[in-house]
């Protein structure tokens, strides 16, 4: 099923986008039934990528073809290119330096696109997998593509150089290969390392994190992290390379080591120095300041109750929550650490079908509708990891279909600046030294301006660069003198600054 019709949302649009307060410039593209756009991607200054696959009434069961088409900081149509790749289940797509990479894999046969944004020149790279491997997630940076599976429930990493198409593979050795699980697959563009999170077991069953580092088609190091402190289990992890050379990891953590890498109850960041752990820090969502101001005054109340009643038994009380963490942010002799809290949501279809006797039966079936963000928190730390000051605030976005962070955060001596666009409004919050100081929330349309009724069934947004943001999807839009519908794709250039 098509996800441009899931849901519905009735939204006010102005109808002149030069009007717009905050919106400096918008595009609107009409909807072919033949094509369709399936992401928006920010590409920093050098615009944007809208990819298509525009073969929907005659897509082959083994290839699908797909547009990417640039998009300049003017939203002004440039240059686009047509790839071919296997029709698979997933694709992978991230823009790193410059380039854009999608990979499609059909069984063990994969391509990759390698587009250069800067000319919209395009290449192609194919190889094979190892049999019965299953893709975790794969990502480019620089020239190079990583790709993280299993074959066989063994894990194993694939390099390929998009410009020498050199081709590397390595297994990941541990004791219990079987009951290793990736966590995390990123890159980073400034280093040119690819970074694999895989949780892993030694002989006597303990539970441990390694960090394997990867540059140049080949690995580079390998750390070990492993954890004496009862009850604490890392489920997710990101690392930044630091200037001194140093890593700097961070994520979420559970109370049990079999939990899902989704759920956790807290927030950590641990320093790799000159080979070795320096330091960690753990910290319960429960112990950030308003972390739970989302919630009903009821429900708060409930929860301090939980709290102090364990407090007394000497007890740590804990939620589990979904958490799209933030990579960690230095400046001003501080480490910044944010992260979104998140929950999917769910709509029930009911269909008949034939009972016994010739009666009919009704069944229901829940569909995935998308995820709505609740509140996102900041907690400050010094350079040793301890805690500086926390605080946390409801979140008021759009809903999405894929899981992404919204928040731009901006640094400015001891102040602390956080900007996200919502469904009508963009809207601010300062912090000093953790204390809230400020709290704008500024509408998109000036007052008085003509409106227009719009039916938005898709609506996502991005930060792009500097102030601005990408407001983006499809909307089914009525027309004041004609009483016209129309069903289009819509850009908006969102100016956060003003």
């Amino acid at each position: 099923m098509n996800k441009t019709y899931l849901t519905l949302v009735m939204l006010l649009v102005a109808i002149s986008a030069q009007a717009q307060d905050l919106v400096e410039k918008r595009i609107e593209i009409e909807r072919d039934r033949k094509v369709e756009i399936l992401r928006c991607q920010p590409a920093g200054q050098q615009g944007l990528i809208l990819t298509l696959q525009n073969d929907l009434l005659e897509q082959s069961r083994k290839e699908k073809t797909f547009t990417f088409a640039k998009y300049n900081t003017e939203l002004e149509a440039g240059d686009s290119a047509n790839v071919v790749l296997p029709n698979g289940d997933n694709y992978y797509q991230n823009v790193s330096d410059g380039h854009l990479f999608r990979m499609g894999c059909r069984k063990e046969q994969y391509t990759i696109a390698y587009l250069n944004i800067d000319n919209m020149r395009l290449q192609t790279i194919s190889g094979v997998l190892p049999k019965k491997s299953t893709i975790f997630h794969a990502e480019g940076v620089n020239d190079e593509f990583y790709i993280a599976a299993t074959a066989k429930e063994e894990p194993y990493v694939v390099m390929r150089n998009c410009n020498t198409q050199a081709e590397s593979t390595v297994f990941l050795k541990s004791d219990y290969p079987k009951k290793s699980a990736f966590i995390n697959l990123e890159t980073d563009s400034a280093s040119g390392e690819a970074y694999v999170f895989v949780k892993e077991y030694d002989k006597t069953e303990n539970y441990y994190l390694s960090l394997y580092i990867f540059k140049h088609g080949q690995m580079a190091n390998k750390y070990e992290l492993r954890y004496k402190d009862d009850g604490k289990y890392i489920a997710n992890a990101s690392v930044s390379r630091m200037s001194d050379g140093s890593y700097l990891l961070s994520g979420t953590y559970n109370d049990k080591p079999s939990m899902s890498s989704d759920k956790s109850i807290g927030v950590y960041i641990a320093k790799i120095e000159n080979g070795a752990l320096a330091f960690s820090k753990f910290v319960n969502y429960l112990d950030i300041k308003n972390y739970t101001s989302y919630a009903s005054e009821w429900k708060q109340k409930q929860i301090e109750k939980k709290k102090e009643k364990k407090a007394k038994k000497g007890e740590e009380y804990t939620l589990h929550y979904l958490m799209a963490p933030h990579a960690i942010i230095e400046q001003n002799g501080q480490y910044l650490l944010a992260g979104e809290a998140y929950f999917p949501t769910y709509t029930t279809q009911y269909i008949h079908v034939p009972g016994p006797n010739g009666t009919t039966m009704t069944q229901t079936i829940q569909l995935f509708d998308g995820y709505v963000y609740s509140h996102y928190f900041l907690i400050g730390f010094d350079h040793q990891g301890e805690v500086l000051w926390t605080n946390a605030a409801p979140l008021k976005t759009a809903k999405s279909w894929y899981v992404h962070t919204h928040l731009s955060i901006n640094l400015q001596d001891s102040r602390t600046e956080v900007i996200y666009p919502s469904h009508d409004f963009v809207e601010k919050r300062r912090y000093q030294n953790g204390e809230e100081i400020e709290h704008n929330e500024i509408p998109y349309v000036a007052e008085g301006q003509k409106l227009r009724y719009a039916f938005f069934s898709y609506f996502e947004n991005e930060y792009w660069y500097g102030p601005y943001f990408l407001s983006f999807g499809y909307e089914k839009v009525k027309e004041e003198d004609s009483n016209k519908k129309r069903r289009l794709y819509f850009i908006n250039k969102v100016n956060c600054s003003k």
